[in-house]
């Protein structure tokens, strides 16, 4: 018969924050986007991460990628847009390291935005 004062059941919350940065690190963006709103220990662990993104052409469907706006702009450090960014700021993303742009069907209030995020990085 077991000792039921040994047996103890790990649970997703008895990790710390620290092992769940690690493990969130495997998942992609849309699915890490899925914690946010659950409690804010999660919130905040999540908001910690950095983010690389590539948002593709939906078929023109840009709805697809809203999950995006539930990140805080602060946390992407990589885009890659291949299609039209209109639902994004891109001079909002401050902490960004790299950017790439395609040009395709794009509004002049994006290429507004593209000239004042070169203006901000000079």
């Amino acid at each position: 018969m077991a000792d039921n004062s040994v047996m103890h059941a790990l649970r997703f919350e008895d990790f710390s924050d620290e092992i769940l940065l690690e493990i969130f690190k495997y998942f992609k963006t849309i699915d890490l986007s899925r914690f946010i709103g659950l409690n804010q220990r999660l919130n905040n662990v999540v908001h910690d991460i950095k983010l690389k993104v590539t948002v593709e052409y939906s078929n023109g469907d840009d709805e697809g990628h809203d999950f995006l706006l539930k990140f805080r702009p602060d946390q992407f450090i990589s885009l890659n847009f291949s299609h039209y960014w209109d639902k994004f700021e891109i001079n909002r993303f401050e902490q960004l390291r790299s950017i790439s742009l395609s040009f395709n069907m794009q509004n002049k209030h994006q290429f507004k935005n593209v000239y004042e995020l070169t203006v901000f990085l000079k």
